[in-house]
């Protein structure tokens, strides 16, 4: 079996080659391709329905993948390739004993209008939209604000992490505080 997936169906992190795991979620050239939930693991073929994809998605259990009449099947039925529960098995051990506690960087888009919008984190806490320090920068103190926020955090003992990701304005960057789902306020 590959190494990768032994590690992800263990729980345990691993990279090698294409494919990468962090005990969670299994990812193949970059894209999602499967993620171990409380209720079950869930299958995607990140909208690459390739004989690599279906072959890494073939070594999963409860899973199989095949194209007919050229679109993809999950387990003998018509697929969208979309993330989709294959069996109700619990997570690995090692991954439910940490469960809310790891850093967990699922991503939503956020649309400003008919075609402006941008990435955040799902476990985003705060974010600050940084145009450089320039004179004329509308944004020029997001490093300092972002530093401030972040000792705030560790002062009460809450681990973060910063995420920048582009925006559709090519002048503006996000930085995003990320915290592990454990310490994310339930009434966002």
């Amino acid at each position: 079996m590959n190494k990768v997936i032994q590690s992800f169906l263990e729980g345990k992190k691993c990279k090698q080659g294409n494919g990468q795991t962090d005990g969670q979620s299994l990812f193949l050239f970059g894209n999602l391709i499967a993620r171990h939930e409380v209720d079950g693991l869930y299958v995607s073929n990140a909208g690459w329905p390739t004989r690599t994809t279906n072959k890494w998605l073939n070594m999963l259990p409860s899973t199989s993948v095949y194209m007919k009449n050229r679109k993809p099947h999950l387990n003998g039925a018509e697929w969208d390739g979309e993330l989709t529960r294959v069996n109700e098995n619990q997570p690995p051990p090692t991954y439910l004993d940490h469960a809310g506690e790891a850093f967990d960087m699922t991503m939503r888009y956020v649309r400003l209008d008919g075609w402006r919008g941008h990435q955040e984190p799902v476990y985003s806490i705060h974010f600050e939209p940084d145009t450089g320090g320039w004179d004329d920068s509308p944004y020029p103190n997001a490093e300092q604000n972002i530093k401030a926020k972040i000792s705030e955090l560790k002062r009460n003992k809450i681990p973060s992490r910063v995420v920048t990701l582009e925006t559709s304005n090519v002048f503006c960057v996000n930085h995003f505080i990320v915290v592990p789902p454990k310490f994310f306020p339930n009434d966002k």
